[in-house]
């Protein structure tokens, strides 16, 4: 992404009114080596079970683990970002944790539909909502990791 798009996204962006965010902490950062990453058992492999299969409940349960698993490969990159960005291993290690996003992502949308043809809108509503937030905040981490290896380093 160029500086010129990054800085057009930021600026188009309204302000933020979620006074909880900054009172989040962020997950303890762990040192990961891209050669070394195991791929673990995470909510999205586990779940190999048919997602027809669940209850209502069952699906927003797994959602809320996709979700968990989500912050934890937010936390992965902003370490591995630290590690890797002036390394020959940055690109894999970045088409790892796109990878990782992706699937997800995909896993989510798939509990979406299952709560759709539930008859769960209001439900799928509110993940359809949150899947936006996340594909916007996925890019303006792009555009700030882009910002940061343009000027910081």
């Amino acid at each position: 992404m160029e500086f010129q798009e990054c800085f057009s996204l930021l600026a188009s962006r309204p302000a933020h009114a979620h006074e909880h965010c900054e009172e989040e902490k962020h997950a303890e950062d762990k040192p990961q080596d891209v050669n070394a990453v195991e791929h673990e058992e995470t909510v999205v492999s586990e779940e190999l079970e048919d997602l027809t299969l669940l209850s209502t409940r069952e699906l927003v349960r797994t959602f809320h683990g996709l979700q968990e698993t989500r912050v934890q490969i937010y936390a992965d990159f902003r370490q591995g970002f630290q590690v890797h960005q002036k390394t020959e291993q940055f690109p894999a290690f970045c088409s790892g944790i796109t990878e990782r996003f992706s699937a997800v992502s995909e896993r989510i949308n798939q509990v979406e539909k299952y709560l759709r043809d539930k008859k769960q809108q209001v439900i799928a509503d509110f993940i359809r909502k949150i899947q936006l937030e996340e594909k916007e905040k996925l890019l303006l981490v792009g555009c700030m990791a882009t910002v940061m290896m343009l000027f910081c380093y």
